[in-house]
């Protein structure tokens, strides 16, 4: 059945005047208290039709103008499809100039990840008229370039920076001039593959070595550290000889966390590779044995201490930023010589596609008798390894080595050492971040494939597409990922102190004393600054590959049942089962045993396994030997473990003496149930609308500190979207939060007349959380 609401229009929804109130409650009242088998379209004339479309638009509803349907229900239709809609029924300068305005936002999200900047100029041509349009077209290009500068600035030094540059080859002059030079800060800058480490790094720290200075040569990674150097410096080698060592090469965590505090007091220089990465790494939660904040400002502060202090002080990075080159001025003083080189940037084509048209491409290239180098950051972890299941799909066409933390358990300065030597005795090799930077693969892969998911930045990203710098082919394909990236620095901090602090410190007063701690403070900023790109990933991806001289070139997403498609789907079966016959398996851990696996340097599937297992039997309280496949299939790589704890919110309540975290997620999680009387098992419409409310702009007091219910749910509950309706908020919570169904319910009486109301049904999956959660 298809109710017509009839309107002549209504003003811009900006200025909110009686009809718009009307317009909008009308469709509201019709829509809750309707069956849901009952559609409504808006009915209007050619003059009020483009403000009537912001109504249409609103409440997902098709508009009908003179007898033409314009569609604004259709969930298939792209959204940049409805937004050019609705600016082609703009008329008069004032309509004109709002369309111009929604169709710039909409784009300036798309462009160059979607689409490149002439199909999106040609859109705005096709679009927006005359004057307006001519004019719309420079204002998004300016847009465009301003946006693009910021991402940029990420991965180099502004030509205004206070900085003294230098031409030298890098090589013997280079090197002498760095010696020559110190109590200062020494930036090579040139670009990847162009020797920075092999001419310049490595000469000076083995001159350090040789003049007393004993250098400190630190590295964000073991596969780094590994490449670097292998010889009794390494820091695996010498740690028992710090009187005497010369120097060291070491990954960063080990090297400042007190280990070699001998050595370091010994030392007069600081060599560090890869510095974005350095930087990125220390102020990660993979710092210490919990990544607290102090952990994580403890490593920062010893750091940059020696950075300060040290005689010498080389750093590394293609993509060194400006923001990194000011903060080294400030916290140092001294002196930045930024050394480019000489090498010319070497241009590479690169296809942009979907991931399984990637992986098609993968495999028509192995059988095409090629060699394959696939690179992910897919999950890889004890709940998933979508990694794995990538390794398996390829592996399934040919010999493949995986390469991954767990490659170096014979040793990583062996391994990594020696990584030319083991690719070459495999057709494809299937490769994880271990290698985003610091070691080449050279003289044997042709064709590069890096199927992404948004866990490396963008620069790792960069990194990651030059470790093959010989191939004639590179593909990449990005899934985009629901967690969201906050650039709020109050919020970063309160949403760190909320995963260590009990709720009743969540005070301004314990916000303060950390807002003015020197080291929470640069944890904080960095976090912020690396979130501006995570927020826009996929542009900021490719715009940074362009930079850096890569030619982007646009595939168009296959539709049906692609190569890529089948094979991806027996990767995945087989993973599965993998996983599940080793955690049936696996054998009882201790939580020092546990301990001890999780702070190893390297660990295997079968580690990951025993985790997986040892997680599943403490939390569903059943032994190892009696876990089924039943029960894995529910846990579904750690969901059902959130569905159960909802549930277990539902039924217990928290004190301020516990986390903040988990009073946070308890009181609201409570909070949803009492909106929308998940106890009672039914809700009205009018209370999804209150429960739409909260979450849009309601608040849980946590502490004496007020955090955002939108902010939360974005936390609990990543994949589910606020939208525009209240009914469709409230289903997505009670299924993803809880497992519940819902359906139509009678209708009843209330103060606002007769109401629809929604049956909350327990579904197969809410049974066994609500079992789960009353063990």
């Amino acid at each position: 059945m298809k109710i017509i609401i009839k309107t002549h229009g209504t003003p811009d929804p900006n200025i909110k005047n009686r009809k718009v109130v009307e317009v909008e409650n009308i469709l509201k009242a019709a829509q809750f208290f309707a069956d849901e088998h009952i559609s409504f379209d808006i009915a209007t004339d050619r003059e009020n039709a483009f403000s009537t479309a912001y109504t249409a638009k609103k409440f997902d509803v098709n508009l009908i103008m003179d007898g033409e349907i314009i569609n604004f229900r259709n969930k298939n239709i792209k959204n940049l499809d409805k937004i050019i809609a609705h600016c082609k029924l703009a008329h008069g300068q004032k309509e004109v100039r709002s369309s111009a305005k929604m169709l710039t936002e909409e784009l300036i999200g798309l462009v160059p990840s979607r689409m490149c900047m002439e199909d999106a100029l040609a859109i705005i041509s096709d679009t927006i008229s005359g004057k307006t349009g001519k004019l719309t077209a420079i204002e998004f290009e300016a847009k465009i370039k301003e946006r693009d500068a910021a991402f940029i600035a990420h991965v180099s030094i502004s030509d205004d920076a206070d900085v003294e540059r230098s031409n030298l080859a890098y090589g013997p002059e280079l090197v002498q001039f760095i010696l020559d030079n110190p109590v200062a800060i020494h930036i090579l800058n040139g670009d990847m593959g162009t020797g920075k480490t092999k001419n310049v790094m490595l000469p000076v720290f083995e001159n350090l070595c040789t003049n007393g200075s004993v250098p400190i040569y630190s590295a964000p990674r073991r596969s780094l550290a590994a490449a670097t150097l292998s010889d009794d410096r390494h820091y695996h080698s010498c740690r028992n000889a710090q009187n005497i060592a010369p120097g060291v090469v070491g990954v960063v965590n080990s090297l400042f966390d007190g280990r070699f505090d001998e050595l370091l007091g010994r030392s007069s220089a600081i060599l560090i590779d890869e510095f974005e990465l350095h930087e990125s790494h220390i102020t990660s939660r993979a710092v210490g044995r919990k990544g607290t904040l102090q952990e994580r400002g403890s490593l920062v502060s010893a750091v940059y201490k020696h950075i300060k202090e040290a005689r010498y002080v080389i750093l590394a990075d293609a993509m060194f930023s400006q923001f990194s080159v000011e903060r080294l001025s400030k916290l140092t003083g001294k002196k930045i010589y930024v050394h480019r080189g000489t090498a010319e940037k070497r241009e590479r084509d690169v296809t942009l596609c979907a991931e399984n048209d990637n992986v098609t491409a993968a495999l028509e290239a192995i059988y095409g008798g090629n060699k394959v180098a696939v690179f992910s950051d897919a999950p890889h972890n004890s709940d998933r390894s979508k990694f794995n299941e990538i390794y398996n799909t390829i592996n399934a066409a040919t010999s493949t080595l995986k390469i991954d933390g767990a490659s170096a358990k014979e040793g990583v300065k062996d391994f990594f050492g020696r990584i030319n030597e083991k690719v070459k005795a495999h057709e494809a090799a299937v490769i994880s971040p271990v290698i985003s930077s610091g070691v080449s693969l050279t003289g044997h892969f042709s064709h590069v494939h890096f199927l992404g998911h948004e866990t490396i930045d963008p620069l790792q990203l960069a990194q990651t597409l030059m470790r093959v710098r010989d191939s004639s082919s590179t593909s990449i394909s990005i899934n985009s990922n629901p967690r969201k990236h906050p650039t709020s620095k109050g919020m970063l901090l309160s949403n760190e102190l909320q995963k260590e602090l009990p709720a009743h410190r969540l005070t301004d007063k314990e916000l303060r004393k950390y807002e003015e701690n020197k080291s929470a403070e640069l944890i904080i900023e960095r976090m912020s600054y690396e979130n501006q790109l995570m927020s826009d990933y996929a542009n900021a991806s490719i715009v940074i590959l362009q930079h850096l001289g890569f030619n982007i070139k646009r595939q168009k997403k296959s539709v049906g049942e692609t190569l890529g498609k089948i094979e991806m789907k027996a990767g995945r079966e087989m993973e599965k089962a993998n996983r599940a016959a080793a955690i049936k398996s696996a054998p009882k851990l201790s939580k020092s045993e546990i301990g001890r696996i999780n702070n190893k340097e390297v660990t295997t599937d079968a580690d990951k396994y025993t985790i997986a297992a040892n997680k599943i039997s403490s939390f569903y309280r059943v032994e190892i030997n009696k876990i089924t496949d039943q029960l894995i299939e529910f846990d579904n790589h750690g969901k059902g473990r959130k569905l159960v704890n909802n549930h277990k919110a539902l039924l217990t309540e928290t004190s301020d003496q516990d986390r903040a975290e988990k009073v946070t997620h308890n009181r609201f999680v409570r909070r949803v149930a009492e909106l929308i009387n998940i106890e009672e098992g039914s809700y009205t419409a009018s209370q999804a609308q209150q429960l739409y409310q909260f979450i849009t702009s309601g608040f849980i007091e946590i502490g004496d500190r007020p955090i955002s219910a939108r902010s939360i749910l974005v936390m609990l509950f990543p994949d589910v979207s606020v939208g525009k309706q209240p009914g469709a908020l409230a289903r997505n919570i009670l299924a993803q939060g809880f497992g519940f169904g819902v359906k139509p319910g009678k209708r009843i009486r209330t103060d606002t007349g007769r109401e629809r109301t929604y049956n909350i049904v327990h579904t197969d999956k809410s049974r066994a959380a609500h079992r789960y959660a009353m063990r």
